[in-house]
């Protein structure tokens, strides 16, 4: 499966529908270690039915700084999968700020929308959620109304049936930036303290 990064800009996306085809950065699995803050990162691996096992959300630190969802794909049966998932895309768009979760070839699905909001509750970054699903197309798509600009970081391991999406604070690189230099100027003035007092 190839992951591809798309990052000049969104078209607009229907509920069932992929966007427009757009210039794109190719990838390979595991490889797609960027973030992006507007785009659509596509994976890609057609020809087979598959099913949504599962839903979760977990917080990356204590601070709140960052979030990851993982969606947990199994085959057409909802069995376990050990294989690639099937095509996906995920869009972050600005305006208005959400993220879009378009999955293909989906034949069936254990989370609903009731407790897809569940999940997504108590989340720092995700204000509301939608789903919706196409029987003819077997398509499902996962709408996720922020709270707050974000980037992503998008990913599928390869033989875990599973894509993750890592969701940080747009500014969550410059926050890093700044504790860490609040912890390198603590542990020199604390060096330079000991130093002289010797």
């Amino acid at each position: 499966m190839r992951l591809i990064l798309a990052v000049l800009g969104l078209v607009i996306w229907l509920p069932f529908a992929s966007s427009a085809a757009v210039k794109a950065l190719k990838f390979e699995p595991n490889k797609l270690d960027r973030f992006f803050d507007q785009g659509i990162a596509v994976g890609v691996e057609a020809g087979r039915a598959f099913s949504i096992t599962g839903i979760n959300k977990k917080s990356e630190n204590q601070n709140g700084l960052s979030e990851s969802i993982s969606i947990n794909v199994g085959d057409g049966l909802g069995r376990k999968l050990t294989g690639s998932v099937g095509f996906f895309q995920v869009a972050v768009e600005k305006d208005p700020a959400r993220l879009v979760i378009d999955l293909t070839q989906m034949q069936r699905t254990k989370v609903d929308e009731r407790q897809l909001a569940a999940v997504f509750r108590d989340s720092g970054f995700i204000k509301s959620t939608e789903m919706t699903m196409d029987p003819e197309d077997f398509s499902t798509n996962l709408t996720f109304f922020l709270k707050k600009p974000v980037r992503v970081k998008v990913s599928s391991p390869e033989k875990q049936g599973q894509i993750l999406i890592k969701i940080e604070e747009e500014s969550a690189k410059r926050i890093k930036k700044i504790k860490k230099n609040k912890k390198e100027n603590k542990e020199n003035k604390e060096n330079n303290n000991q130093k002289s007092k010797k």
